[in-house]
């Protein structure tokens, strides 16, 4: 089993994304990508194994299809906005992506990246 989780610094801040393969025994970056970049929200949708959705600050938008282990940029027109929160719709296939940003609401229809 592969976890994603994020951290709180000890500052305070929001932390790293960071993913664990033993159950939370270790953990590591999640991706080189986002590397240190704060992560503000995540969505791990049940109805697509190993989906991760992760709105980074100043940075939009981005899916990793292997639980994190690689990352690219999901949701065009998001630039370089903080993504605050994360929603899947899966009523609908292949579901809607809400992301909640300092600038608004965003609807960004799944499997459009």
């Amino acid at each position: 089993m592969v976890s994603v989780a994020v951290g709180v610094t000890a500052s305070g801040a929001s932390g790293a994304a960071r993913t664990s393969n033993d159950a939370g025994a270790t953990w590591y970056k999640a991706g080189a990508v986002l590397g240190d970049a704060p992560v503000l929200s995540l969505c791990a949708p049940a109805a697509l194994p190993g989906v991760v959705l992760s709105g980074v600050a100043q940075a939009g938008v981005w899916i990793s299809r292997d639980a994190g282990v690689t990352w690219a940029r999901y949701g065009a027109g998001l630039g370089r906005l903080d993504v605050l929160s994360l929603l899947l719709e899966e009523r609908v296939a292949p579901g809607v992506l809400y992301a909640g940003t300092s600038d608004g609401l965003w609807r960004l229809p799944m499997g459009q990246d």
